[in-house]
């Protein structure tokens, strides 16, 4: 084969790939190609904030998207971020999951840790909030909504 066709040949093969990753992508957009609703709450857990937790957001149903992520601030104040797109989630139904991960003693997990796949750590939310396949929590987003506001409690 000549170097030219060779060189054609490349050129095809990575535009097609070039299309596909940006079809895949969506340009950019929203997860389901519309605008994002901004979304706020608060996370108490035994009637006190919950600081430094994780609030995944994950879509049930015909909700489109990837869902959205947020981290409690020390109030358990949180913003939700989509996972590509910037701030807020696209309009549906979520399941929700709230984390709280610790070192087994109790501790913060040192900051710097990229991975606690090695840590012994263990969750100071209960599974029914903080497991993917148990949690009871769910919420409805749409434009204009109030801030949400999970109430957790331990027991």
């Amino acid at each position: 084969m000549t170097t030219n066709v060779m060189t054609r040949r490349i050129s095809t093969t990575l535009a097609l790939i070039l299309a596909v990753l940006i079809g895949v992508s969506g340009c950019g957009m929203a997860g389901g190609g519309g605008k994002l609703v901004p979304v706020t709450g608060t996370v108490t857990i035994d009637g006190k904030p919950l600081a430094g937790a994780s609030v995944t957001f994950m879509g049930l149903g015909a909700t489109p998207g990837l869902g959205g992520v947020g981290t409690t601030d020390d109030f358990g104040k949180f913003e939700m971020s989509h996972f590509r797109a910037g701030k807020g989630v696209d309009p549906g139904e979520y399941k929700v999951i709230i984390s709280k991960r610790v070192m087994s003693n109790g501790s913060p997990i040192p900051v710097g840790t990229l991975s606690i796949a090695d840590l012994a750590t263990r969750d100071l939310v209960p599974p029914r909030f903080s497991d993917y396949n148990a949690t009871v929590l769910t919420t409805f987003v749409k434009e204009g909504a109030e801030p949400i506001t999970f109430s957790l409690t331990s027991r």
